[in-house]
C-alpha cells in the first residue's frame, strides 16, 4: 500500500486503501499496522488533524481490528480474516503470492 509521508512526531507515514477500508500506518520506530472496517472519512479526517498522532489514538487505536506487518507485505488488506484478530497475520501471508486477496 502506498503511504503519504506525515508530520507528526510519532507517526511516519500513513496509507488508505478505500476498496478494502483499510489504513496503513508507519510509525518512526519502523513498526507498521494495518487497521480494517476503518470508514473513508475517518481516514480522511486523520490525514487533515492538526495533531495526527492525537487523532489516531482517540479515533483509531483501540477502535479497528489491526495487524502489525513489515515493509516487504505487500498482501494488500488480509481483509479474509483481519476482523478477527488483534496481532501479527495469522496465516502468514507475508507476499502477493500467497495472498487470496490477490486470487
Amino acid at each position: 500500500m502506498q503511504r503519504q509521508k506525515v508530520q507528526s512526531s510519532n507517526i511516519s507515514s500513513v496509507g488508505y486503501n478505500g476498496m478494502y477500508r483499510t489504513l496503513e500506518i508507519e510509525f518512526k520506530n519502523g513498526n507498521i499496522y494495518r487497521y480494517f472496517e476503518v470508514p473513508e472519512n475517518i481516514a480522511t479526517k486523520l490525514f487533515e488533524a492538526e495533531s495526527i498522532g492525537k487523532f489516531f489514538h482517540k479515533e483509531i487505536k483501540l477502535k479497528y481490528s489491526y495487524y502489525k506487518t513489515d515493509a516487504d507485505d505487500d498482501c494488500l488488506d488480509c481483509i479474509h480474516h483481519a476482523p478477527t484478530i488483534n496481532g501479527p497475520c495469522p496465516l502468514e501471508f507475508t507476499s502477493s503470492q500467497n495472498c487470496p486477496s490477490k486470487e
